[in-house]
């Protein structure tokens, strides 16, 4: 499987990390690491990739970033519907990257 983040799988991949990362203190910010304090990721790697590759709005998201010139702020992410629950497949919206980043203010 591609490894490369402009690949569709390669970029589910390096997003499962840094949600991973973060979940379990690896990686974030302290405001970032505070509001994930206790958080459990509620599904694998594959169930993950599986998840974004099935999803519309995924794949909607995703050409809006490449037709941006891969721009950051326009890249999909993952985003919790709910953040008092715990990061489960049922619970995930996939939301531009601008949108996300505001999500913990």
């Amino acid at each position: 499987m591609p490894n490369n983040y402009r690949s569709k799988v390669g970029f589910l991949r390096q997003k499962y990390a840094a949600i991973r990362g973060r979940v379990m203190g690896w990686s974030g910010s302290s405001r970032t690491k505070k509001s994930l304090l206790g958080c459990k990721l509620k599904f694998d790697l594959d169930e993950f990739i599986n998840f974004g590759l099935s999803s519309a709005e995924f794949h909607r998201l995703f050409a809006i970033w490449e037709s941006s010139g891969y721009q950051p702020r326009m890249s999909p992410s993952p985003s919790r519907i709910d953040k008092d629950l715990h990061f489960s497949l049922d619970n995930i919206e996939w939301v531009p990257h601008k949108e996300s980043c505001h999500a913990y203010s």
